[in-house]
């Protein structure tokens, strides 16, 4: 997963920002910070509150994080579901849950890096990151599969 995001880094540095009105119509990549909070949130597989989420990114001051839960709920990375009474709180907090699983971000951050690059150089770029073993058999059948699908059709 770490070439991954070191590709997405990539994207993120090359992509100009837009006006705020389109930043909410089209999704843009996420910077470092808030892919972290989004892996948080996407392991947990439930709802977190920003106080979780902060004890979770150790190299985030809460602050950070809020702001980036802020600009991913903005951005529609994530939502607000409802409010949890916490204990030691006499105000509730809010519950923030993924809108888009990761496959659905790294679809669409690859596809804005292809925007970026013709596809045979991305590939190439991404194969050459890889060093894991595994990884490359698995790449070599999912490409053997849609030759195939290709040629079928």
């Amino acid at each position: 997963m770490c070439y991954i995001n070191r590709i997405l880094e990539t994207i993120i540095k090359t992509i100009k920002p837009r006006s705020k009105g389109e930043e909410t119509m089209r999704r843009r990549p996420l910077n470092r910070k808030q892919l972290e909070i989004m892996e948080i949130l996407w392991e947990a597989k439930a709802g977190m509150t920003l106080s979780q989420i902060a004890k979770r990114c150790e190299n985030l001051k809460l602050r950070t994080v809020h702001h980036c839960l802020k600009v991913l709920t903005r951005r529609r990375y994530v939502r607000i579901v409802n409010k949890a009474a916490l204990s030691n709180k006499n105000k509730p907090e809010p519950i923030y849950v993924p809108v888009i699983d990761r496959e659905e971000y790294l679809r669409i951050a690859c596809e804005q890096l292809m925007a970026l690059s013709s596809s045979d150089l991305l590939m190439i770029s991404m194969v050459n990151e890889i060093d894991d073993e595994a990884t490359l058999h698995d790449l070599g059948k999912q490409i053997r599969k849609r030759l195939q699908r290709l040629k079928e059709d």
